[in-house]
C-alpha cells in the first residue's frame, strides 16, 4: 500500500491538492496513505445515513456494483469547501458510479477535482489505476466511459495511465 500512496503521491505532487476525498469504508486506508504522503487531510463520504452528521451536507446517489442497491454518499460541508482542489482517490472501480458520485459531491462543494487515483485488487496481483485529468468534464466523459465499457463486459479501459504493482 506504501508504494501505490508513493505513486499516486508523486504523480499528484505539485498540483496544490488540499484534501483527499474517498468513500468508506474499504477506502479509506489508500486515501489515508495518499493523504499522508501528501500532507493534507483525508475526507471519506459515508454510505449510510448517520448520527454523527449533522447540518449541512453535501450527498450523491450511487448505485453500488458489488452490492446491487442504491445508497446516498453523504459528506459534511464543513470538510469541503469551495476552491478546495480534490483528489479522488479510492480501493477499487467497478463501473465508475461512486467515482461519478464523488464528482457529484465535490462539484456541489464549488471545490474543483485535480483527479482521481484508483486502486484495483485482481487475482494475486494489485492494480493502480490514475486518471490525470485536470478538467471536471473529461474526467466524468472517462467514468462514463468506464460504465459504458463495464456494463458491456468490455474489459479494455482507455484511461490515462495504468501501473502495475506486484502484491507482496
Amino acid at each position: 500500500m506504501t508504494e501505490m500512496a508513493d505513486e499516486v503521491a508523486r504523480l499528484f505532487k505539485g498540483e496544490e491538492i488540499t484534501k483527499v476525498l474517498t468513500m468508506e469504508s474499504s477506502g479509506i486506508a489508500i486515501g489515508f496513505a495518499v493523504g499522508a504522503k501528501l500532507s493534507v487531510p483525508m475526507v471519506f463520504a459515508k454510505k449510510n445515513k448517520s448520527s454523527n452528521v449533522s447540518g449541512d451536507v453535501y450527498t450523491a446517489n450511487v448505485h453500488s456494483y458489488t452490492h446491487n442497491n442504491d445508497y446516498v454518499a453523504t459528506v459534511s460541508a464543513e470538510y469541503l469547501r469551495a476552491g478546495d482542489k480534490i483528489l479522488i482517490v479510492d480501493d477499487f472501480l467497478a463501473n465508475g458510479q461512486a467515482l461519478l458520485g464523488l464528482i457529484e459531491i465535490v462539484r456541489s462543494a464549488g471545490a474543483e477535482v485535480a483527479g482521481a487515483g484508483i486502486v484495483i485488487e485482481h487475482k494475486d496481483n494489485l492494480f493502480i489505476l490514475v486518471v490525470l485529468l485536470f478538467q471536471v468534464d473529461p474526467l466524468l466523459q472517462a467514468a462514463h466511459q468506464l460504465a459504458h465499457t463495464a456494463e458491456n463486459g468490455n474489459t479494455m479501459l482507455r484511461l490515462s495511465q495504468f501501473f502495475l504493482c506486484a502484491d507482496e
